[in-house]
Order: structure tokens, then C-alpha cells, then sequence
């Protein structure tokens, strides 16, 4: 990510990188080119220990323009430069809204989530105590945030791949990388066809070809 952090790369040209990325992984898992992304990179039902390259560019910028702007040495902070980003998206933009959205957590409070009792859940920093580096990372985050929550709203329109968005009592499973690497390959590509209901009909089955008894290493795929 360093690369693409300090460099002048538009978001169009990280989409790209990202549609390559993502092919090269579905092709890697034995799952078809048709589903959608959401079921990699999302943190639903299924969380698989992958993340958006597009997420950790936003990240990765708007963590070098809080840097830049909350340097303790004025002549930095004073004279940073714009980080040009195009036109679709800005980390100027993304630091603006994400402040604004902590700013108005602190008005509302902490609010208790879950079962738990006042006072059982974890606390987390409010932005007006919050330290330099502590707002920087509630800012990364809040911006993880958004990008979870665009792919929820997302989800919420497919009509197939998105029916487990409607199940109820359901618990949630996150797959680490030491799970996956243990993992047969046809076991995880069925978790992932059952989940989003891709599952191949009795006609496409006999035609497919059966996925390798094991996951291969990303560079053993050619």
C-alpha cells in the first residue's frame, strides 16, 4: 500500500487494480466471476479475512492527510500539500465527513448495543477527548465504517445474493487466515455459494470442473 499512498494514483485507477484483484481471487476460491464482491470484502455473515484494496487506499490516504494537517511542526502542517486523489473521491472530503459524523456520536452519547448491562461494553474514545493519534484512528475507521456501509445498502438491492440480509437469529462466522489455509478448497467455495446462493443447478454441476483438494498459494495460480 505504500506505493499507492504517497504516490498521485486517481481512485478510477484503484478500481481497476481492484476488478484484476478480485477476478484473480474468485478464481482462486472456485466461485464464480458473477458474485458479487460484497461476499469478500463484506463483514456480514460471512466475514472471509480479505479486504477491499479501494478501503485501504481511502485509509491509507486519509491517514497521510491527518498526518500532514495534524503535524506538530506548523511548517509541515502549514504547507501540506493536497493529496490529488481525481474527482470521485478526496481525502479532504472523506476527513470532513467523518469528523462530522464523530462530532455528532459525542453529542448523542454512548449508546449500549446488545444484551449487556450499562457499563459492560467496551468504551470507546470520544473525539473531543480524544488525542491526536486516537482521532486519527476513529477517523480510519469511521471510514471503514462508511465502506461497510455502502456495501450493506448495496446488498440490500440484490434480490439473490443478498437474501441473507432478511435471515433472522442467524450467527455470524469469520473465517481467519489460518482457517482458510486449513480449509479444502471445495469446502470454502461451498460456504460461499451457500451463503450467497450461487450454488451451481444438476446441469451446471456435471459441467464444472471440480476445485482442488486443497488452496494453492495466490502465486502457484498462473
Amino acid at each position: 500500500m505504500w506505493p499507492l499512498t504517497i504516490y498521485e494514483v486517481p481512485i478510477t485507477t484503484v478500481g481497476k487494480m481492484e476488478r484484476t484483484v478480485t477476478s484473480y481471487v474468485k478464481k482462486w476460491l472456485g466461485v464464480p466471476r458473477c458474485l458479487t464482491n460484497i461476499s469478500l470484502y463484506g463483514k456480514g455473515v460471512l466475514e472471509l479475512p480479505l479486504t477491499s484494496l479501494t478501503e485501504e487506499y481511502k485509509c491509507s490516504k486519509v491517514r497521510l492527510q491527518m498526518t500532514l494537517k495534524d503535524s506538530r511542526d506548523q511548517t509541515i502542517s502549514n504547507a501540506a500539500p493536497p493529496l490529488l486523489t481525481g474527482w470521485k473521491w478526496t481525502p479532504s472530503d472523506a476527513v470532513q465527513q467523518a469528523t462530522s459524523a464523530l462530532r455528532h456520536k459525542d453529542i448523542v452519547g454512548h449508546v449500549q448495543q446488545g444484551r449487556g448491562g450499562f457499563g459492560l461494553a467496551a468504551r470507546e474514545p470520544t473525539w473531543r477527548k480524544a488525542s491526536t493519534s486516537e482521532r486519527r484512528k476513529l477517523v480510519v475507521e469511521e471510514v471503514r465504517r462508511e465502506e461497510e456501509t455502502a456495501r450493506s445498502a448495496k446488498a440490500v438491492s440484490l434480490a439473490k445474493q443478498g437474501q441473507w440480509m432478511r435471515w433472522e437469529g442467524m450467527e455470524r462466522r469469520k473465517i481467519s487466515w489460518k482457517e482458510l489455509w486449513e480449509m479444502e478448497a471445495s469446502n470454502i467455495s461451498f460456504i460461499i455459494r451457500a451463503t450467497y446462493d450461487v450454488l451451481p443447478s444438476r446441469g451446471m454441476a456435471r459441467t464444472q470442473p471440480a476445485p482442488s483438494a486443497q488452496l494453492q498459494r495466490p502465486s502457484d495460480i498462473s
